[in-house]
């Protein structure tokens, strides 16, 4: 399929509640019908922004950003959504911004001496745009002060405000996690992580190979232990965590910075 000459954000979402609220309140566009994952079109200030709704897991998010990067000359792919804290540090409502992403739950072992690397790399983490990064952390610095009113702690490792903004690596696989042994297990492999979700690596291994920038913006819905309750996860994204998500990602993919990853 010949790409689009225009050049756009790709952004993909996971979950129907925070697809509804990017469409509902900054993302109304024209549906896509072809092909293999729903997508949606927007002009949003300068920036043509198409968002896929992949659903969730690893498969269907690579799935996803593979179509958006075939179909368009893409100049980012994003990724939003839910994650669960790995961090005593972060409570639900807390912001994650990915400095890389890895998954978990791939193991090559004994092929390859530890979990995690894939074939033909040298460590685990798929690390984000610089510059994506560095816009995210100006962005949701932005989005917590009119929220919170107090200073940023951005980069500084400190926490000390109800809502906070963290930069981190994101830990990514099949499975939700809710019992604090698998919680054990992935801090044992992978110690830096601070959250857990299902798809930001998949959209990391799509943005690597094709070499596009990408970057992840994460909510904390919940603590990723045996007190794990979907029903007030989904609950969080209805009534909070989408709000979030979509004001931030709407004032991100408006910088024109965007463009230049």
């Amino acid at each position: 399929m010949s790409k689009e000459k225009s050049k756009v954000i790709g952004l993909v979402v996971a979950m129907e509640e925070e697809l509804l609220e990017l469409r509902n309140r900054h993302f109304q566009g024209f549906e896509i019908t072809e092909g293999l994952v729903p997508m949606s079109q927007s002009q949003i200030g300068d920036s043509i922004v198409v968002m896929a709704y992949s659903g969730m897991g690893k498969v269907n998010a690579a799935m996803a950003a593979a179509s958006l990067v075939e179909r368009y000359t893409v100049s980012a792919l994003l990724i939003s959504g839910l994650a669960g804290s790995l961090d005593d540090r972060l409570n639900i409502g807390d912001i994650v911004l990915a400095s890389g992403a890895f998954h978990h739950d791939f193991d090559l072992r004994p092929i390859l001496n530890s979990p995690g690397i894939l074939p033909g790399a040298s460590c685990h983490l798929i690390s984000a745009d610089p510059g994506i990064l560095a816009l995210e952390v100006e962005i949701a610095n932005r989005y917590c002060l009119s929220n919170v009113g107090s200073e940023s702690s951005f980069g500084s490792g400190a926490i000390s405000r109800s809502i906070k903004c963290v930069i981190g690596e994101v830990a990514s696989g099949d499975a939700i996690i809710g019992t604090k042994a698998q919680k054990i297990a992935i801090k044992k492999n992978f110690p830096d992580a601070i959250c857990v979700d299902m798809e930001s690596a998949a959209l990391a291994q799509v943005a690597l190979a094709a070499g596009v920038p990408w970057g992840a913006i994460r909510v904390i819905s919940d603590f990723a232990d045996d007190s794990f309750d979907m029903n007030m996860v989904v609950n969080f994204c209805v009534n909070e965590a989408s709000s979030t998500i979509a004001q931030v990602i709407s004032a991100l993919v408006r910088d024109e910075k965007i463009h230049r990853g």
